[in-house]
């Protein structure tokens, strides 16, 4: 009534439009326009205490610990929720103990990108000696059941992967086919998933790997690949520089370089690269997803502002 309008809620970036309107004719008139700061609150906290601690901690110990923390797990990818996903890995190589300890971090900090509760499922396959060993089931209820369970069990499954042997020693004769037929059949038992990935991670070449390729075929993909109408993805890792001339398993790859992964043979068959490779795929993939996120809360910023402007006209 007496000609004052107040707009709350503004910062110094918003623009305020107001029209006036009065009768026809020639005159004068005043517009004064008064910026107030409101005081966020008439309670603020008392004064912080004035003194730090009296008893501040003491020199730090001199010698680091003997056994240092191993890597630290990478934050799980947010996909596996429709995913199952089998590890075969390749036991028949006799790697050293240094070999087999730094090629169990990588395939565990591998496996920790991808869960780090009960999804996506894992199976976890060991081919040695004629046979595949089933480390982990894909029903397995300490891993891939329960949520919380699995979330408590998580840093025991990363020690089993860990801690594995590699075959202590063993030499020759890798079950390949038999592992992945291991990982169809269990994938075919279930068939919940919407997408399943195989992982291959090699350090010799089997005998039966024309067999594995012929899988491929038309004749065979069908009888020997599919889980239900859906086919499963496979990522080959070689770890020994000597399968490399002839891109050993890459015809599991359907030409998809993101998923062949040939390292080099420096001073341990390629193993203390694997980390780095895997490492910095995922990195690219968590920075695509970074910015994707960053992007969204802008959209959601610019909306918000715009709703809170839109009211505000409406309540003029």
């Amino acid at each position: 009534n007496d000609g004052t309008i107040v707009l709350t809620a503004l910062d110094s970036t918003d623009t305020v439009n107001i029209m006036l309107q009065g009768p026809a004719g020639t005159g004068t008139f005043t517009i004064t326009i008064t910026c107030v700061e409101v005081n966020p609150t008439e309670d603020p906290t008392i004064d912080p205490t004035s003194d730090p601690t009296s008893d501040p901690t003491i020199d730090p110990t001199t010698d680091p610990t003997s056994r240092p923390t191993q890597s630290p797990n990478i934050e799980e990818c947010d996909y596996g929720h429709v995913l199952d996903v089998a590890f075969i890995v390749d036991n028949s190589c006799g790697l050293s103990h240094p070999q087999c300890e730094s090629r169990q971090e990588g395939i565990a900090e591998l496996i920790s990108s991808l869960k780090n509760d009960n999804t996506p499922r894992l199976l976890y396959i060991t081919a040695e000696g004629g046979v595949p060993t089933v480390v982990v089931e894909l029903d397995d209820a300490d891993y891939n059941d329960d949520q919380a369970t699995a979330e408590a069990n998580f840093p025991a499954l990363m020690e089993l992967i860990r801690n594995n042997d590699c075959g202590a020693a063993f030499v020759g004769n890798q079950p390949l086919q038999d592992s992945v037929d291991a990982a169809i059949e269990a994938f075919r038992e279930d068939q919940s998933a919407d997408a399943y990935k195989i992982v291959i991670i090699s350090c010799s070449e089997s005998e039966d790997v024309a067999a594995v390729c012929d899988y491929q075929s038309p004749m065979n993909k069908d009888m020997k690949l599919m889980v239900g109408d859906v086919e499963p993805e496979f990522t080959i890792i070689n770890t020994d520089a000597s399968l490399n001339d002839d891109e050993y398993l890459s015809c599991l790859t359907e030409g998809d370089d993101d998923r062949y992964y040939p390292l080099e043979d420096d001073d341990a068959n390629g193993l203390e690269r694997m980390n780095l490779v895997i490492l910095s795929k995922i990195s690219i993939q968590k920075s695509v997803l970074y910015q994707l996120t960053i992007q969204l809360l802008i959209q959601q910023e610019i909306l918000q502002r715009t709703q809170q402007r839109i009211q505000q006209v409406i309540l003029l």
